[in-house]
């Protein structure tokens, strides 16, 4: 069943009265159920042979592939480190090669955590061949990763998400009219608090304090909003 599923497929685009046909010889159909079980066969592979990596420890989530380098870091240069990014590229681009896949230069992104000078791996040369942008913070599975681990541009990122659904809202609810006080709270309840929620497992227990200050902030704006209140209250 799996087989003829994969046979034999052609995709068909139709513009105006003319028909364009390709056959398909690699992927599955958007969405299709079976889909994410075909692809966790093929990448079981990659998790075979990068588990017993010295210092290396790999994270999937469907597509996702993030992975965690550990070493010592010195100046003038963390060549531990990006000996081993390295060999795990290597192992990932001949693993591709031989299952026709590409990896998405444009979406990775390397971080150097707890350190400033991330110089050191922009200049490097495997960084500059494979075209790997060296940043400080990246978004992860819907999170904002910053190299301190503070969290402090997850919850900038989530005062900019949240604040244009507030402004959206004070359109449409004054003082004296529009949406009313229990109508407000339900949407703060369950669109606006799940949104700050999501994933707090995560970054709730290491937060700085500029960071929890910034989430009072979100959750004073919405309800200063919501009971119709002075901006001093």
């Amino acid at each position: 069943m799996v087989r003829d599923f994969l046979s034999e497929r052609a995709v068909h685009v139709a513009l105006g009265n003319s028909v364009s046909s390709k056959r398909v010889t690699k992927g599955c159909p958007q969405g299709s159920v079976s889909g994410s079980t075909l692809w966790n066969i093929i990448i079981n592979d990659l998790i075979a042979l990068l588990s017993n990596a010295p210092n290396v420890r790999m994270i999937v989530f469907a597509d996702d592939i993030m992975f965690m380098i550990q070493g010592p870091s010195p100046s003038p240069s963390p060549t531990a480190i990006l000996t081993t990014l390295q060999s795990t590229l290597q192992t990932i681009e001949d693993w591709c090669k031989e299952h026709r896949l590409e990896i998405s230069k444009d979406k990775s992104v390397l971080m150097s955590m707890f350190t400033r000078n991330r110089d050191v791996y922009k200049r490097h040369p495997t960084t500059v061949a494979w075209g790997i942008n060296v940043v400080s913070k990246m978004r992860y599975l819907g999170i904002i990763l910053d190299f301190k681990l503070d969290w402090y541009p997850h919850t900038q990122y989530l005062e900019n998400k949240l604040l244009r659904i507030r402004n959206s809202l004070v359109r449409c609810s004054k003082a004296t009219c529009g949406k009313s006080f229990h109508n407000l709270m339900t949407v703060y309840k369950y669109a606006i608090l799940p949104a700050i929620r999501y994933a707090s497992e995560a970054w709730s227990t290491t937060i700085y304090k500029r960071a929890k200050s910034k989430l009072q902030q979100i959750q004073r704006s919405f309800l200063i909003f919501i009971t119709k209140s002075y901006r001093r209250v």
